[in-house]
């Protein structure tokens, strides 16, 4: 877990959530995409970042349902044969 500013490299964190106490983890927005919103589903957080990579730990936590069904949809678009 890494705790990070707000317009700081994300890194490597394949989940992020605000530190103000939320259970929902976001995946974060792509670079060009950083300072319009912090995860793919819009939100954007004016708060400290709370990170991690590990899928169990939030899976246990909750996933935003919004940023699951996009990343599901562009893992669709990117597969070969479509």
């Amino acid at each position: 877990m890494r705790v990070t500013a707000l317009s700081l490299d994300v890194g490597m964190a394949k989940w992020i959530r605000p530190l103000s106490g939320a259970r929902q983890w976001h995946v974060p927005a792509s670079d060009r995409d950083f300072f319009v919103a912090n995860a793919l589903c819009g939100e954007a957080f004016t708060t400290a970042l709370e990170t991690t990579s590990d899928d169990e730990k939030s899976a246990r936590d909750g996933h935003c349902p919004t940023c699951e069904q996009i990343l599901a949809s562009k893992s669709v678009a990117g597969s070969p044969g479509r």
